[in-house]
């Protein structure tokens, strides 16, 4: 009993020591790290949802030069035409003015030659077009000479769509698009528009706010397009000192992840993209403690958890450690109640694995043991309850089990059976060569399935589906051979019926059409080989069609039957009468 305890006492000072080395330390360095490891994660995540979002805010704007493009080409056909009929102004106006109204984003549209004079033009006014009377101003401003041709010019007249940069302006960021008015290889002249990418900015951030989040535009020399609410800058400002915008104008890699004091003098985390097609950027700047607030928040209940997780494991594995030799007793005691066929699960629970282990081990040979005894008994239902027989024969081909469905077949009991040659049901209609066979493919291949034909303990010959199979020991021995068969005798029956139904006629038991050409074609081929002859005879019963109108069909069919007889008496037996329908026979007679 002494040393009992002394070992118990020192597997628990052992335990202890493992939890507080193998156990705590660990999990609480693990803690740490992990915690990092998931803040930096978290952080990126939600950097890079920001990058995404902005990705599609670049190519929302995309899409929108595009829209305005076609725009503009859809205009283009109907100027043409005008153009090229009779250069009416006033309805070139009104097609400039339904373009204009359409599109706020529009700050003025012309209409410009090929020598680069202005053919007509039209610039907003508020919710309307700019008035005939007003536009000398317009037209001054944008007069164009033809010995120097900007590339708004040139590209359209030579087919080819074109975009500017942004630039800036007093009156607010423009850019320009032009297009080719008529036939991209011979155009006729320039419709060229002034975008206000302020207004367009304003529509596409409306739908592009959020909460903590400021975006604005920059041109590549750090200038400030536009301007985020509440900031400390103005249109047209220098922002180059920003880091982000600095990494932007050297074209450096920028790292997200970077914070710096942003438009609004607070801590935040920035990155940019460029639209290409307008040369400009897309900066997006995220308020430093909306994205790390919840993070924090996050990580402080998990840490929480993780700390009420490893407390609660703790005092579980100060509660785990039990006499081990008690346990040890009980687990004996269980193994000697299956010596006496007693199968209940040890009810015994151990906080070491290994003592555990040796009961779960136990247990699991119980059921096993429980399961097999149980399968063993419902094997044995099904091999006395099943329909169809079965036999087991030992490797000295003698008869050593039977089930009832092959006593209810053969009429055989078991006491007639074992120890037998399963010769006994032979019927003699195989041949040596036959079982000679089958027991070769048996041996091979450790299974024979088939039709045989075995015989009655009364005599009865019937025919069985046999299907043998051979059962090997762990060594590879083979021990045993079971055959299952069923009596398809009925089946072979009715099968020979339907044959005998297909080939002849129901009424006058003659050959059927099909049978008589098959005949005939056998004695055509025959007679082609014995250089021979053949009569094919129709034969055709008249006013027969009288008889069944007068006498009704029983009569007319008893009238079939015996001219059938009759023609078939008067035949040679090689001779062939088949039935093809109705009152019409066939009849096949060699020389």
């Amino acid at each position: 009993m002494f040393g009992k305890m002394r070992f118990k006492l020192s597997l628990k000072k052992t335990w202890y020591s493992l939890i507080l080395l193998l156990a705590v330390a660990p999990a609480f360095l693990i803690l740490m790290w992990g915690g990092v490891l998931y803040y930096q994660l978290l952080l990126e995540k939600h950097l890079q949802e920001e990058d995404v979002f902005r990705e599609k805010v670049v190519e929302h704007i995309k899409y929108e030069v595009k829209r305005l493009g076609s725009l503009l080409e859809n205009k283009s056909d109907p100027i043409a035409y005008t153009l090229a009929r009779n250069s009416n102004v006033q309805l070139l106006d009104e097609l400039l003015n339904k373009a204009i109204t359409r599109e706020p984003a529009i700050h003025s549209l012309m209409i410009v030659g090929k020598e680069g004079n202005i053919i007509t033009g039209m610039e907003s006014y508020g919710n309307q077009s700019l008035p005939l009377s007003l536009r000398s101003g317009l037209y001054a401003h944008w007069q164009y000479t033809s010995g120097d041709l900007p590339d708004e010019l040139i590209y359209p007249l030579q087919g080819k769509a074109y975009i500017s940069q942004v630039n800036f302006d007093p009156e607010g960021i423009f850019f320009i698009l032009s297009v080719p008015v008529g036939s991209p290889d011979k155009p006729l002249a320039v419709l060229l528009a002034h975008i206000d990418a302020s207004i367009l900015w304003q529509d596409i951030q409306l739908h592009q706010q959020r909460e903590m989040v400021s975006s604005y535009l920059v041109d590549t020399d750090g200038l400030l397009l536009t301007v985020p609410e509440n900031s400390n800058y103005s249109v047209g400002d220098s922002i180059e000192h920003l880091p982000v915008i600095k990494a932007l104008i050297e074209k450096q890699q920028w790292q997200h992840n970077k914070v710096f004091s942003g438009l609004r003098d607070k801590q935040v985390f920035a990155n940019f993209s460029y639209a290409e097609d307008i040369d400009l950027a897309i900066v997006t700047e995220i308020n430093h403690e909306y994205v790390l607030q919840p993070i924090r928040l996050l990580l402080l209940k998990l840490a929480i958890v993780a700390a009420a997780l490893i407390a609660l494991l703790f005092w579980l594995a100060m509660r785990m450690v039990k006499p081990v030799i008690q346990s040890i007793d009980e687990i004996s005691m269980d193994f000697k109640r299956v010596a006496k066929v007693d199968y209940t699960l040890s009810s015994l629970s151990s906080s070491f694995i290994e003592v555990q282990l040796l009961v779960d081990g136990f247990n699991q040979m119980v059921s096993e043991i429980d399961h097999n005894h149980q399968d063993l008994q419902r094997a044995s239902l099904v091999f006395e309850n099943t329909s169809e027989g079965i036999i087991i024969i030992n490797d000295k081909y003698e008869i050593i089990s039977i089930n009832r469905a092959f006593t209810n077949i053969t009429g055989y009991t078991e006491e007639e059976v074992i120890g037998k040659n399963p010769s006994i049901l032979s019927s003699g209609k195989h041949d040596k060569k036959f079982f000679r066979n089958m027991w070769q493919s048996i041996n091979k291949t450790g299974q024979w399935n088939g039709e045989i034909h075995n015989k009655k303990k009364d005599g009865e010959i019937y025919t069985e589906l046999l299907n043998v199979n051979t059962f090997k020991d762990i060594k590879g021995n083979l021990t045993y051979y079971i055959g299952v068969f069923t009596d398809i005798s009925a089946i072979k029956e009715t099968e020979n019926k339907l044959e005998y139904l297909a080939h002849h006629d129901p009424l006058t038991d003659l050959p059927n059409r099909l049978l008589c050409h098959a005949r005939m074609s056998h004695e055509f081929q025959m007679a082609k080989r014995n250089k021979l002859q053949v009569a094919v005879l129709f034969l055709d019963l008249d006013m027969f069609k009288i008889v069944n109108d007068s006498m009704g069909h029983a009569k007319g069919d008893l009238l079939l039957q015996l001219v059938a007889q009759r023609i078939n008496d008067s035949l040679r037996d090689e001779d062939t009468i088949a039935r093809l329908g109705g009152d019409e026979f066939t009849i096949i007679t060699g020389s």
